[in-house]
């Protein structure tokens, strides 16, 4: 995808047809306006002030998983914060969060029901997916 994706702003866009279907992902590292309660609601100020039309968008930034699927603009959106792989790390427990998960959140794309279905970890999409 870093070789195909589209950056304005610093946010990676892409479209990825999966059969006869085509989602938009947008990815970014950070996103403005975060807030400590919410851990989607930058993702979500980010489609609603600079890019409205993706089907999916993916952060990491803060290494605080989270995963929100929501109504908005007349559509079905996803949001998706990524965890980090360093569970057990002083930088991430200084500067991020002092609880780290061992799991990171993914996504299954479903061309039957044309849908991007969240999961709280790898394992589950997998199973899904079978």
């Amino acid at each position: 995808l870093n070789r195909t994706a589209i950056y304005f702003n610093g946010i990676g866009q892409c479209n990825i047809k999966v059969n006869e279907y085509s989602f938009k992902i947008c990815v970014t590292h950070k996103t403005p306006l975060n807030s400590r309660f919410n851990a989607t609601h930058g993702l979500k100020q980010m489609a609603r002030q600079i890019i409205p039309d993706a089907d999916l968008y993916l952060a990491g930034d803060t290494h605080v998983p989270a995963f929100e699927i929501a109504y908005e603009r007349g559509r079905w959106q996803t949001f998706m914060k990524l965890g980090t792989m360093k569970t057990d790390d002083g930088y991430t427990k200084r500067y991020f969060n002092f609880y780290t998960s061992k799991e990171n959140p993914c996504f299954v794309i479903d061309t039957e029901t044309k849908e991007i279905i969240p999961f709280k970890n790898l394992n589950q999409a997998i199973n899904y997916a079978k």
